[in-house]
């Protein structure tokens, strides 16, 4: 199966819950003395009284019995071989499946006329930025870029003025500190973590989804999470033209 998903089969005596390989779609269950559950958020789950509540992780598998839950490993997926010799074809087979991945999702919204894309002014943003941007205009779909944060923050300078080279629209939401401090509750509450770095991370990205949500935009795009996978690749600006570029 392809994107995010979560799994479940049951029979009259069991249930089994797993979540896909990479983990990109959450996965939660909590035990009680009188039943077990499972959600794909915390808040459910705390809502009906479970208050432990425990992640499935990328690969695992739980299993509902009478006995209670057990969490396994998954079997491993079966990987094609990869015959990749030089750095040119890696980059050119990750710059395949990345626009094949966009165009997919472009595809299956077709009824939608509009998208947003968060623009932190990182390079995950950016890249992700550029290449919606790049496929959504060869189908006739607007892309809106959105960026939050602090007046004096450069990413929020970079953000502005990568928008501006490669001609995206592009609206900007200057934070002060009484509306940091009035949206971390509600950062909280959606993260479902008081976590330090999560709402850190989480507070701009709030404020970018809130902006382009009241502008109407059902569909957003977003570079969060793949720091692992994108790390050395380098984005810069060089005799005015942004251009990026991969190095170990």
């Amino acid at each position: 199966m392809d994107s995010d998903y979560a799994l479940m089969v049951c029979n009259s005596d069991r249930m089994v819950v797993s979540r896909n390989s990479l983990g990109t779609k959450p996965l939660y269950f909590a035990e009680g003395n009188k039943f077990s559950a499972f959600a794909s958020s915390k808040k459910p789950l705390w809502k009906i009284g479970l208050g432990t509540v425990m992640p499935l992780r990328a690969g695992e598998l739980a299993a509902f019995e009478q006995e209670g839950v057990s969490v396994k490993e998954a079997l491993p997926l079966d990987k094609p071989k990869i015959d990749i010799r030089s750095m040119t074809q890696a980059i050119d087979c990750y710059r395949e499946a990345f626009y094949s991945a966009v165009r997919k999702r472009l595809d299956e919204i077709s009824h939608i006329d509009k998208v947003g894309v968060l623009l932190s002014g990182g390079v995950d943003s950016c890249l992700v930025a550029k290449l919606v941007y790049d496929v959504a205009s060869d189908l006739g779909v607007e892309v809106i870029a959105y960026t939050a944060g602090l007046p004096d923050s450069p990413d929020v300078s970079f953000a502005q003025e990568f928008a501006e080279e490669i001609g995206i629209k592009h609206k900007t939401r200057m934070l002060d500190i009484d509306e940091i401090e009035e949206c971390i509750p509600s950062v909280i509450d959606a993260v479902e973590e008081a976590d330090f770095v999560q709402v850190e991370a989480g507070r701009g990205v709030y404020a970018a989804m809130d902006m382009a949500s009241q502008g109407g935009i059902k569909v957003f795009f977003s570079g969060q999470g793949p720091d692992e996978l994108w790390r050395g690749v380098i984005l810069g600006c060089r005799g005015g033209k942004f251009s990026y570029e991969c190095g170990i």
